[in-house]
Order: C-alpha cells, then structure tokens, then sequence
C-alpha cells in the first residue's frame, strides 16, 4: 500500500520533471547583442541620466530632523546595539560593506544602499513594500533585524522624544499614554504570510538546478503529506516567530488602542521617510559632464579632470551592450525585477514571486499613503502575481556609488565590480531558479572594452549629500 504522502511525491516528481523538460520558453526570447549606437542617440541617452532634479525634492524638514534621531537611535533594538545606521552606514553609502546584513541576528540579503531612495518605486530587494513609510517598519519588526515591536517604539517615543513628537503629531492620546508607561507594553499584530501561487511554485519545482535541493523539498512534502508546490509556498514564505505575549497583548487592546499604536508607528515611519528622502548622491564625474553637456552637446568641451575620453568610451560600452536596457534613468535603475540567472548559492530566494505574495497581504494599503499619485500604487491593481517572470527576480539596483556599496547582488555575492562582468559574460551557467530574463544580454568583453566600462562605473561615485 502507497501512503498518500509518497504518492503525492512521485506524482508531483513525474511532473517536476516534465515541468523542466517542456516548459515553453517566453515568446520572442532574442539574446541582444551589441549593436553600434549613433552618436546623437548616445548623447541623449546620457543626457537622459540628468539628475540635478534630485536637488528639488520637498520634504518636511522639521520632520526630516526628528527622523534622523531615529535613524542613528541605537535603543530602537531588542539589544540596544543596533540602529538603521548600524546596516546603512554614512560612509558607506549608506550600506555596511557585509555580504548579508547583520541586525540583532544574521540575515539573508545584502543591505541595499539608501541613496537616491525616493526615486525607488518599490522598496527592498523584492518589492514587497511599496513605500518608504511601510518600508521603515519591516526591519524594526523583523527578529532577525531590530527584533522589538510597535508598542517598545511607542515606548521610546513616549520618554525620550514626546517632544518632538507633539511638536510633529500632537500630543499622545490620554488611553495611548497611559500604555506605554507600562514596562509591559510591548504589542504588534500577527504579521500576515501571503501564499505563493501555485503556478509560481510548480514553476519553481520544476526549473530548480539543484537536483539534491529539489528531491529534499518533495521528500518534505511528503513527509507532511502536502502536495510539493503547497509546500514549497510555506516553506519559502514562513516568518521568523515573534514572541506569542506581544501578539496576545496587541490582540487584547480596544480597538481605538490598536488603532492609536498603529497610528504612532505609521507616524514613526514617516519621520524615517523624511530624514531618508534626503540622502542624495548625484555629484559625481559623469553628473558633471552632463551638466556642461547640457549646455554644449559637445562631448570634448563637455569633459573634466575625472570625466575623459575613457569613461566616455566606457558609457558607449554600457549603452552598446544593452546594460542602460535595465540600468537607466537619474539613479541607473529601471525600478523593474529581472532574474539575471544568478547560479545556485548555497540558499533559495524567490524574490519578486515572494515580495508580491507579501504585498497583497499589506494591511496598508498603497492610496493611504501620500503622495497618492505615486507609480507603484498605479501598478499595483496590474501586477500579475502568477506570471513565472517573477521567480527570483530582483529589483534593478542604482549603481551609483558602487566603490563603497560592495558585495553586490541581493545576497552579496560578488566582492567586485569583475566578478559582477565574468557573470554577464558567463554562457553556461544555470539559473537556480526559473530562467534568464529575456532583457538580460550575455556578452564578451575585450581587455580593453572592460576597462573603459570600469571607467564609466567608477565615474558614478560620489559623495553623499542631505538635502537642506
């Protein structure tokens, strides 16, 4: 007699395997290549990169001030060791030079650098918060990361900054008040989880390029008799538990409470939100050169002491082999997730898959937050969450600034800027997830087409500003 559990395994094998064989590969899949760019097109593709609009973003800055408090405030943890600042550090562009973060415990991604944060769409590696308010709170939350709670923040604010507080928010209503003096207040909601679509999870299965990996997942699923894309969903999506007395003590205010300490932490959220928005890199070599290109259109006059023949060269590189394809705009991000077809690592990240599983559990929704005209609440309603595009697809990162923002990719693996190139170039290896996105090119570089493109991405290194 088969158990039902084993026979779910062997029938889900059967179609793991045919899933990997016969999967068809997107329509219309074309490798670019590089393509000769005429000169006037490559002059307003650079031009396209302008960003001294980032001086003319407003914000509070009152609120911007008490947000910068918080920011390098070491008691918002559970160990009074970290802050925002311990992980985005200033002198590193706001990372921390770590493969993956280091909060109160270790983590699983690479601390994405700060600056230029308000160009982002989509907040974290995966997306999954569609504003830097919602954003601000994951890490406080997050176990792993500041591992304390709404009520511990409420605490804070309470003793140390009700000032600056009533001076931004008005004063703390009398029921909050009398809460957080209570050494017990600490209190959060039940994180909600998300489910991986089903179609994402067979997906998954069935492309994953570690056999061993695979045959575990199943053999799991087996073993709990769920069928392998149910548990591939749970598996990947679980949460680091937080203590059951701080869910029972959130589930045990009056509603009014619970909406008074959510109204506290949205508001701590936006005073982080203002001190980020200011955090601006865009004075680099190139930014230079733009600036007289702007005036002249000519490249020869338009040059200066860091910016020459070799980084313009370099640019013509990166524009040529289709890298502005995904790296464009003000900050060199398209705000879009690609699979770039990064090898197996040791670990499985479903990325963007994981992220959209998260957002459409978001208790917040994106119109409540201003402004409200912003582009990730106009794509939200049109986020396809069971297209497979999205497996292990991450956002397109800036790449400002990427002498102090090394290891790169999401989880760090790469130390420098010829590991990141020897990937582009590679031919032969495997995704460890799902397939190469389409508008990812492979490309071979000659000694000296590297060089210049090295020059071109050493010209975008800055230093770091705060907007006044």
């Amino acid at each position: 007699m088969i158990s039902k559990g084993l026979s779910n395994f062997l029938a889900f094998s059967c179609i793991a395997f045919l899933a990997f064989l016969y999967w068809p590969e997107p329509e219309g899949k074309i490798r670019p290549i590089r393509q000769a760019i005429p000169k006037p097109n490559l002059i307003k593709l650079a031009q396209s990169m302008d960003a001294s609009h980032l001086l003319k973003i407003n914000t509070n800055k009152t609120l911007a001030g008490f947000g910068a408090k918080l920011f390098f405030d070491r008691e918002f943890s559970s160990n009074h060791q970290v802050s925002c600042a311990s992980c985005h550090k200033p002198e590193l562009s706001f990372t921390d030079g770590l493969t993956v973060a280091q909060g109160v415990a270790t983590t699983k991604r690479n601390t994405p650098t700060l600056i230029n944060v308000h160009l982002n769409q989509w907040q974290f590696w995966d997306g999954r918060a569609h504003s830097l308010v919602t954003q601000a709170w994951g890490p406080i939350e997050d176990p792993r990361e500041h591992g304390i709670n709404r009520g511990r923040v409420g605490q804070i604010l309470f003793r140390k900054y009700k000032k600056d507080y009533k001076t931004l928010f008005g004063s703390f209503p009398k029921e909050l008040g009398d809460f957080l003096s209570k050494s017990n207040a600490h209190a959060m909601p039940t994180v909600s989880i998300g489910t991986v679509p089903s179609e994402i999870a067979s997906y998954a299965l069935g492309t994953m390029s570690n056999f061993p990996e695979q045959t575990s997942i199943m053999q799991e699923a087996a073993d709990r008799e769920l069928s392998p894309n149910i548990w591939f969903g749970k598996k990947f999506l679980s949460k680091q538990p937080q203590p059951q007395g701080w869910l029972d003590t959130y589930e045990g205010l009056s509603p009014e409470l619970q909406s008074d300490l959510d109204q506290l932490f949205f508001n701590f959220g936006l005073a982080l939100e203002a001190f980020q928005q200011t955090i601006v890199s865009n004075q680099s070599p190139f930014d230079s050169f733009l600036i007289k290109l702007n005036d002249s259109t000519s490249i020869l006059e338009s040059y200066n002491k860091d910016f020459g023949p070799e980084e313009w060269q370099g640019f013509k590189v990166f524009a040529e082999s289709g890298c502005s394809n995904c790296h464009l705009g003000a900050n060199f991000s398209d705000q879009q997730f690609h699979n770039i077809g990064l090898p197996y690592n040791g670990t499985l990240d479903l990325g963007r898959a994981a992220g959209l599983a998260q957002l459409v559990v978001d208790p917040v929704t994106c119109d409540s937050i201003e402004p409200f005209d912003r582009e990730a609440c106009k794509e939200l309603k049109y986020l396809d969450m069971t297209s497979i595009e999205t497996l292990a697809a991450f956002k397109t990162p800036t790449l400002r600034n990427l002498k102090t923002t090394a290891p790169y990719m999401h989880d760090g693996r790469f130390s420098d800027l010829d590991e990141v190139l020897n990937h582009y170039e590679s031919k032969d290896v495997e995704p460890a997830l799902g397939h190469r996105s389409e508008s990812i090119p492979q490309l071979e570089w000659t000694e000296k087409d590297r060089a210049h493109l090295k020059a071109f991405l050493n010209s975008l290194n800055s230093t770091v500003s705060f907007l006044k």
